[in-house]
């Protein structure tokens, strides 16, 4: 019998040893709230100007004056800052 309760100590060791390590949780959850509003906020504001620039470009790629090329978007002309390495 005294293996039984041995086995089931083990268990609820090994339980708590897991649910323990679920503190990381909070501790990201509060990264999260600290970072993310920020930064949610820039990619907000940098998305608003990409597109007002985007425009801007469809703009004046349509009447380009002599001799000019066509211009690329940001995401498209800025592709090789854009790609993850």
């Amino acid at each position: 019998m005294a293996a039984t309760g041995s086995r089931a100590q083990e268990e609820q060791a090994h339980r708590r040893f897991a649910y323990d390590a679920l503190t990381e949780r909070d501790k990201l959850a509060a990264e999260l709230a600290e970072v993310y509003p920020p930064l949610a906020a820039k990619l907000a504001d940098l998305a608003a100007r990409v597109a007002a620039n985007d425009a801007e470009i469809e703009r004046v790629n349509q009447k380009l004056p002599g001799g000019a090329k066509w211009m690329p978007n940001a995401e498209v002309g800025g592709g090789s800052v854009l790609r993850v390495q």
